[in-house]
């Protein structure tokens, strides 16, 4: 059994990236992938009708040589290559992959986004892997957006780091580390980072490159601040960091005479909201302007929300409309696990 011959051209990418024989039992691995109802390695060679033995392509996730890294920007440059934009968005999200055994590399305990809710949590034994996606408009289907998985970390919890002797590191420096990549191996592409909270926090965003674009959500209660006046003649002391402090989210949205508006956002859905915004600096980010729009939903339980964008120009529809772009990552996580599961072999 063979994939398509349209299919398999677009498996040439990770022919520069590993050698001849790794990128044919790829092809062939990849072709089982396909049909596998269980995507195991084994499961994956009964798909394909593979007779050749397991160990040729248990090797390639276990000693063969190549970098999750350069595969990853591959694919980047594959998507570049087919559907060029003037700003390459990106988004950036954590998702967990049920497993078993207490012997597999990398497990432990994490919590699961899918079961949990906002007063409830439930944590599950597998691995939870930090994933950055390129988001990109359907070329048949406007408005319709899909999340391409290119870069991914596999994120230990403080006792499987100890266990392991690997350094902890958080979700957030994983997620700074793979933009950075992208940007040292494309720095002339104008990039635009769509995260939530977790990964667009007022700290995340002061150790950003400003030469990525950030929309992402902030709490109700984050302190906004003014630009910092001149400092003026004869004046003592040190320079300010901070201008004077502004209207919380909170606040904004308890002013009277707010404009209401309807946005159709995630594929055509309408919200019938309040809004309000206002230009000014995070706390902990004092040296990136960013426009706040707060949002106050009319109907349904989700309440007020507060999202952010470094593009202060951008009207405060365009910058909702942005994040919901964003959504894909969270609709398509099954994909970004397989992804994940094919780069396995670099953690």
């Amino acid at each position: 059994m063979d994939i398509v011959s349209s299919f398999a051209d677009l498996l040439q990418v990770f022919a520069v990236t590993m050698t001849p024989a790794s990128h044919e039992n790829l092809r062939e691995l990849t072709a089982g992938w396909v049909f596998a109802p269980r995507r195991t390695i084994t499961g994956m060679l009964r798909a394909g009708g593979i007779e050749r033995h397991h160990s040729a392509f248990h090797r390639i996730f276990s000693s063969a040589k190549w970098s999750i890294d350069t595969a990853g920007l591959a694919v980047y440059d594959l998507i570049r290559k087919l559907l060029p934009q003037v700003t390459m968005f990106l988004a950036g999200d954590d998702t967990l992959l049920n497993r078993r055994g207490l012997k597999m590399f990398g497990v432990g305990m994490h919590r699961d986004p899918l079961l949990s809710s906002r007063g409830f949590t439930v944590v599950r034994w597998g691995h939870c892997w930090v994933v950055l996606c390129v988001v990109i408009e359907s070329p048949r289907t406007a408005g319709r957006y899909y999340a391409l998985p290119i870069l991914a970390r596999l994120y230990l919890n403080k006792k499987s780091a100890e266990k392991w002797g690997r350094a902890y590191r958080t979700k957030p420096e994983m997620m700074l580390e793979m933009l950075k990549r992208v940007h040292a191996h494309d720095p002339e592409q104008s990039l635009h980072f769509l995260g939530d909270s977790a990964f667009t926090s007022s700290s995340m965003l002061k150790k950003m490159p400003e030469a990525i674009a950030v929309t992402g959500r902030i709490g109700c209660n984050s302190r906004i601040h003014a630009p910092v006046p001149e400092r003026q003649p004869g004046q003592r002391g040190r320079t300010r960091v901070r201008g004077e402090r502004l209207d919380t989210p909170e606040e904004m949205l308890d002013a009277k005479g707010l404009r209401r508006v309807g946005l159709e956002l995630y594929e055509s859905t309408e919200y019938k909201v309040r809004l309000a915004e206002q230009e000014g600096f995070l706390f902990n980010a004092p040296n990136r302007p960013i426009k706040v729009v707060a949002i106050e939903h009319q109907r349904g339980g989700r309440g007020r929300e507060v999202f952010y964008s470094t593009e202060t120009s951008a009207e405060a529809e365009q910058i909702l409309q942005w994040f919901s772009w964003r959504w894909p990552i969270e609709v398509y996580q099954p994909n970004c696990i397989s992804i994940a599961l094919l780069y396995q072999g670099a953690a």
